[in-house]
């Protein structure tokens, strides 16, 4: 089976980053204008646009805004944890300080597509989510990155405690963010290799998950506000990894 990405956007920055994955672009046949970059985007990557009727975009769609087109791409592919810790590990050799993201049940699709493309903003160079009681990366993750979801390497794994085990001792610091009684990350030294563990949207980091972590960081808010939703807090505290960790925009120096 396929998946399909729909709305303009989404569309447009899945053929600008990904044209390999498109297999074809569909346009409904009520839209007729406003479709030239995108047509021009496909034409160059040689993927055919085929017309589709609105009721069967409407469908493959489950009714979300898909602005009259869809783009149809390759189902989505994970990549393993060895290959990309082998990645990383020469990374390393170069200097380059890696960051990745952790996810423990992140259950809600369109926060997991926000997440990968704050992932993709900042350069972290891998996601890793569990392979059970988590949302996979599905086309609503996907239009949620706004095209982002394969330009960032996404793993999936059995075990998110042993996981955490194997990237401390290839000698990563491990952090999750805790709703509560953890410090404020700017107050904690996270220089060098890290990996940030962000928690469900309901009841954060499981315990044996916490119990991995070197450091717990809380978001310092105003009296009142409990939490932020995890989409926005990952933002904020891979910004602050990629800070410490002297971030230019494209590599870390």
């Amino acid at each position: 089976m396929t998946d399909w990405v729909y709305g303009m956007r989404p569309v447009m920055e899945t053929l600008e980053g990904d044209p390999e994955g498109a297999l074809r672009l569909w346009v409904s046949s009520r839209r007729k204008k406003g479709l030239d970059k995108i047509t021009a985007a496909a034409r160059k990557a040689k993927i055919k646009i085929s017309p589709i009727s609105p009721e069967e975009l409407d469908e493959r769609s489950r009714g979300g805004n898909h602005q009259g087109l869809a783009l149809e791409v390759r189902p989505f592919q994970y990549v393993g944890f060895d290959h990309w810790l082998a990645s990383a590990s020469r990374d390393r050799a170069e200097g380059v300080d890696p960051l990745v993201l952790i996810l423990d049940q992140v259950q809600d699709p369109m926060n997991l597509g926000a997440i990968i493309r704050s992932a993709a903003a900042f350069g972290v160079e891998a996601v890793i989510i569990p392979e059970r009681r988590a949302s996979p990366v599905t086309p609503t993750a996907v239009r949620s990155s706004a095209g982002m979801a394969r330009k960032v390497p996404v793993i999936r794994v059995g075990n998110l405690s042993r996981t955490i085990e194997r990237l401390k001792a290839e000698g990563f610091w491990v952090a999750g963010a805790a709703t509560r009684s953890g410090r404020s990350p700017w107050q904690v030294d996270l220089k060098g290799p890290v990996a940030l563990v962000m928690g469900s949207e309901h009841s954060g980091i499981r315990r044996l998950v916490a119990k991995g972590c070197d450091h717990h960081l809380t978001l310092p808010l105003m009296e009142g506000v409990e939490s932020l939703n995890v989409s926005a807090a990952a933002a904020m505290l891979i910004y602050e990894v990629r800070r410490q960790q002297g971030w230019t925009g494209r590599k870390v120096q």
